[in-house]
């Protein structure tokens, strides 16, 4: 019984998160979905009280000419030539029952950019950073054996990041602003709301997740829709949703320490149009898929490590937009 579960929840995974309409999505840019945040719930057989990890996340976004980016933003486009994005995610996690878990996940983050809008800095490297958002989820495991567990999973994402990052040298855009007798507006010299690390706005994310172990591979799934609403800024991102799924494969079974898995890992991310002052905004949404290695290694029964890199292997970017060249992650954690 508990094998024709997995089967139809992968069915649908891959039907409806794939193959479906689109009508789902992600965070911007498919930022902060991509690689380890897939909701992990650890491992099922052991149920440990309280576990505490970090996962840091690479995305490596393929640039524009400067000439080219400024051109389209001159002409109406919603452009940001990001180079790469890093995020430092503390993550915690409590199981209070057998079969529930509560999750708390802040990330640090870095963006990279190349600036493509105001003359005075036009072509240079900018960097924003600070603290991201908050996300609580709580995870209940309702079918649960030996073999693994089926699960469904929802949570709320606090605007808890800052939004109010500034570019640098802004008195040179001051300056030339004077110069050709225009008044600065209160926000123009903040990094636009897609380049900032908070988004100021309350998230939603509701989904469905499984773990089944046969043999030496463990197999593992979910697939998760994020209602997105209104945020700094009077901008809105789209509505998110993101399926995963993970095929590992124990290499040495004998062994107590370091028991060492290699897999492959599938992301597939989805994007509504964003929103700016409730208009649409057209260079934004799209689907994009993910496939790459990854490698867990169990240092004991309390420890782990693990991480991935993945390729998109098919991008369909909302209007004019970057396309990611590959993003990794790496991470560790402990429990007890």
């Amino acid at each position: 019984m508990f094998k024709k579960v997995i089967f139809i929840f992968c069915f649908l995974v891959l039907c409806f998160g794939v193959g479906g309409d689109r009508v789902l999505a992600c965070d911007s840019c498919f930022c902060s979905v991509i690689g380890r945040r897939d909701i992990p719930a650890g491992d099922s057989k052991e149920h440990k009280r309280a576990a505490f990890g970090f996962l840091f996340e690479q995305q490596n976004w393929d640039e524009l000419p400067v000439q080219e980016a400024h051109e389209l933003h001159e002409n109406g486009h919603h452009v940001h030539n990001k180079t790469h994005e890093e995020y430092s995610h503390f993550q915690a996690s409590a199981n209070p029952h057998k079969r529930v878990s509560i999750l708390a996940d802040i990330p640090y983050v870095v963006r990279t950019s190349i600036e493509v809008e105001e003359h005075p800095r036009l072509g240079q490297k900018q960097t924003s950073e600070g603290w991201g958002d908050l996300t609580l989820v709580g995870i209940w495991r309702f079918i649960e054996n030996a073999n693994g567990y089926l699960g469904v999973t929802g949570g709320v994402k606090f605007p808890t990041g800052e939004t109010g990052n500034t570019k640098p040298g802004r008195d040179i855009v001051a300056a030339h602003a004077e110069e050709e007798g225009e008044e600065l507006e209160p926000d123009w010299e903040k990094y636009e709301i897609e380049l900032q690390p908070g988004s100021g706005s309350y998230d939603f994310p509701v989904g469905g997740l499984f773990r089944y172990v046969s043999g030496f591979w463990t197999f593992r799934g979910n697939a998760v829709y994020t209602i997105k609403r209104k945020g700094a800024r009077q901008f809105e991102f789209g509505n998110a949703f993101t399926t995963s799924f993970a095929a590992d494969y124990l290499l040495n079974p004998e062994s107590r320490l370091a028991r060492t898995s290699l897999g492959v890992d599938v992301n597939f991310q989805h994007e509504d149009k964003q929103k700016d002052h409730n208009a649409t905004v057209q260079d934004s949404g799209g689907d994009i898929l993910f496939v790459g290695p990854s490698l867990i290694i169990d240092l004991n029964d309390n420890s782990q490590i693990y991480g991935n890199l993945l390729f998109p292997i098919y991008q369909d970017m909302g209007g004019v937009h970057q396309e990611l060249d590959y993003t990794w992650t790496a991470g560790a954690k402990i429990a007890w």
